[in-house]
């Protein structure tokens, strides 16, 4: 382009000429405001502190009116106009100008002025005005104003320079600073800025923020904590964050969006759906409207620091469960011994007296009925002694499967028809070390309960797995050992159970039956049983969500089959054989003594075993 093009240059003199016409003479507001454009800049003579915009601007220039009524007397004393491009150029000029203010005649001389003029669809328009008022030192420079205007260019451009470079270390600071934090940094950005207050219709703002706010940046510590690529994150909305909760999200975004900051512990979940637990600071950004445009995050993850706080608190509470089971077992197994002792002597007279010939019909159906009684008092001590582990379990090499499949054929018998029976059973399942009679009483406890947990119907399930457990995994389970195990899971669809009740679930007759339909020891004897084959069981339930007990036994990987032995039942004969008694109990030593005499048995008794020597001494061989 030329830069000399007379034509232009005419151009931007003519509206440099409108504009001292506008100004200084006709002082037209109006006309004025039309010459300038929207980004007018001011330069010198205080305008660049004062004028800060057009409408400051604006402002300047009414005061300048209202305080000089009168019209300025001016003489342009010379001007130049610059070319820079073909729609930009630079006026300068240097006048005289005299004019009235407060009744004061007020005259300045050598008055300079440089002018930005821009051109756009043929209108000429200012956009950057500087004054300069006069100094006796360029008094007589006439090419002043130019050259003023490259030296306060060339001072600005350095600053600019020196302040470019500042930001750029801050920037370079705050970039490395956010890239290399061990703690998750993000921002998320909304499509458009949304308005929150009192007058809000906040669900449907929610409502667009979930759809609308994206991740705009993160840092590697963030994709670390969620275990993904900058390409799958950026760009992840609320509603990907929080699909597997969204009334969670809705309630935290809410509180953000109300406070303008948050911090909270929550759990949301890492990109494979693992869970994710963090500690997170969030922070609304808002624009000069006061919208919220978005907000910064920085989050910790505190995932195992929530497993090792839950591990204490669960090991507090096996702790403590194993130290109350333990005083139980104590007290229980006392009691069992007593009266398993009482029921013996009470029996073995009932079945002698039922053999005598004297009783009458009427008599023996009545010691029938004591016979039966005295039968479920037996198995009731019989689970006192499984749960306090006086029973020790006669152990073999078991198919846990095999005795799954056997008790199922029995429930497909016994259950009401509204429970539905299914079996997920590993066929590739381990032997373990146990004894069957235990282990189908455990399956038989645990799936009656199940179905008493659903009156009205449901389905019950029984599978089988193998298990290799971790240090990690046995950690609140000190009894429990590393290696193969087999867990037997049996579960419902029932009612379901709250934590206080859990908690008191294999405590000595409690029940959550109604009365008459329980006795309290069939899960004290489960826990009884597991704990005397060296397993664990965990229990998971929720009121209305069913129950599910999950019971793991060490695998026998090295244990081989024992052999079976089938004797043919004898029927004991008496003769010339001397047999010594030996209890402490009177009522059974001499129960016995007589139980063997009727069979022609010579019997001797003793209450000791001190005793038993001294009698042994005067009648053995």
């Amino acid at each position: 382009m030329n830069l000399y093009d007379p034509v232009k240059i005419a151009k931007f003199r003519n509206a440099f000429q409108r504009y001292l016409d506008v100004y200084l003479t006709n002082r037209d507001l109006a006309s004025l405001k039309e010459m300038l454009a929207d980004d007018l800049c001011g330069y010198g003579s205080g305008l660049d502190e004062v004028c800060h915009d057009l409408q400051d601007g604006m402002r300047l220039f009414a005061r300048d009116i209202s305080s000089a009524p009168n019209p300025f007397k001016y003489k342009i004393r010379n001007q130049d106009i610059k070319l820079l491009d073909a729609r930009n150029a630079i006026a300068v000029c240097e006048l005289d100008f005299e004019t009235i203010i407060l009744g004061q005649i007020i005259k300045m001389n050598h008055f300079r002025m440089m002018m930005v003029l821009h051109e756009d669809a043929g209108i000429v328009k200012i956009s950057g005005l500087h004054v300069s008022f006069p100094t006796i030192e360029h008094e007589g420079d006439e090419s002043y104003p130019l050259k003023e205007l490259e030296e306060r260019n060339e001072l600005l451009n350095r600053k600019v320079e020196e302040q470019t470079k500042k930001l750029l270390e801050k920037q370079q600071q705050l970039e490395m600073f956010f890239s290399q934090s061990l703690d998750g940094f993000f921002f998320m950005m909304l499509d458009e800025p949304v308005v929150w207050d009192e007058f809000a219709n906040k669900d449907r703002v929610l409502d667009y923020v979930f759809a609308h706010q994206r991740v705009t940046k993160v840092n590697q510590a963030m994709l670390k904590q969620y275990g993904a690529r900058e390409d799958q994150f950026l760009g992840l909305t609320p509603k990907d964050l929080f699909k597997h909760d969204l009334p969670q999200g809705r309630n935290i975004w809410k509180g953000l969006f109300d406070k303008g900051r948050w911090h909270m512990e929550t759990d949301q979940r890492r990109l494979d759906g693992r869970q994710l637990w963090i500690d997170a600071n969030y922070i609304c950004l808002f624009d000069h409207e006061g919208r919220i445009l978005g907000h910064f995050g920085v989050q910790r993850d505190i995932t195992d620091k929530k497993r090792f706080d839950q591990e204490q608190k669960n090991f507090r509470k096996q702790l403590v469960q194993a130290q109350k089971m333990k005083s139980i077992g104590i007290l229980a197994g006392g009691v069992a011994h007593d009266f398993n002792n009482l029921l013996q002597a009470m029996r073995g007279n009932i079945e002698l007296l039922a053999r005598n010939e004297f009783v009458d019909p009427q008599s023996a159906r009545r010691l029938q009925i004591v016979n039966r009684s005295m039968d479920r008092a037996a198995k009731l001590v019989q689970q006192l002694m499984l749960f306090s582990r006086k029973t020790k379990p006669s152990r073999k090499r078991l198919e846990l499967n095999q005795e799954v499949r056997e008790t199922f054929r029995m429930l497909e018998r016994t259950i009401p028809r509204m429970v539905t029976l299914e079996l997920d059973l590993d066929p590739c399942l381990l032997p373990i070390s146990g004894d069957p009679v235990q282990i189908e009483q455990l399956i038989l406890n645990l799936t009656s309960n199940a179905v008493d947990a659903m009156p009205e119907g449901g389905t019950l399930t029984i599978e089988t797995r193998n298990m290799e457990l971790t240090e990690d995994e046995i950690r609140i389970h000190p009894s429990a050992t590393v290696g193969p195990h087999v867990m037997l899971t049996v579960s419902d669809t029932g009612h379901g159970m709250d934590e206080a009740t859990i908690e008191q679930i294999f405590d000595p007759f409690f029940t959550t039956k109604k009365t008459g339909k329980g006795t309290g020891l069939g899960m004290a004897s489960v826990y009884g049983i597991v704990k005397a084959h060296g397993g664990f069981i965990q229990c998971s339930s929720k009121p209305g969500q069913g129950t599910a007990f999950n019971v793991f036994f060490p695998a026998a990987v090295d244990l081989k089959a024992a052999p079976v032995r089938s004797r043919a039942e004898r029927v004991p004969k008496g003769g010339n054989e001397t047999i010594l008694v030996v209890d402490d109990e009177p009522e059974i030593r001499e129960l016995n003594k007589e139980v063997l005499e009727d069979f022609g048995y010579t019997v001797y008794s003793a209450s000791s075993g001190e005793e038993a020597l001294d009698v042994y001494r005067e009648h053995g061989p």
